[in-house]
């Protein structure tokens, strides 16, 4: 596995567990009527789900690399 798709991966996860942890805050502040809580959560999700979705696009351009590489090694054999 190449180096930009393990990052794109790590991103994701990265991403997610960010996300799960806002919207668990965004509820918990929900809950207790703390907005300031609920608000913050909020914020976190947003950023998770942003980082979810630049592990996407480092990921499919990491498999386009691999399949220009894959058709250029075809045409050198």
């Amino acid at each position: 596995m190449d180096e930009i798709r393990k990052k794109s991966i790590d991103e994701q996860v990265a991403g997610k567990g960010e996300s799960m942890k806002g919207r668990v805050k965004k509820g918990l502040g929900k809950v207790t009527g703390n907005r300031g809580f609920e608000s913050e959560g909020r914020v976190e999700r947003g950023k998770g789900k942003a980082r979810e979705k630049i592990g996407k696009v480092g990921r499919a351009a990491s498999d386009a690399a691999e399949r220009i590489k894959d058709k250029l090694r075809g045409y050198e054999e």
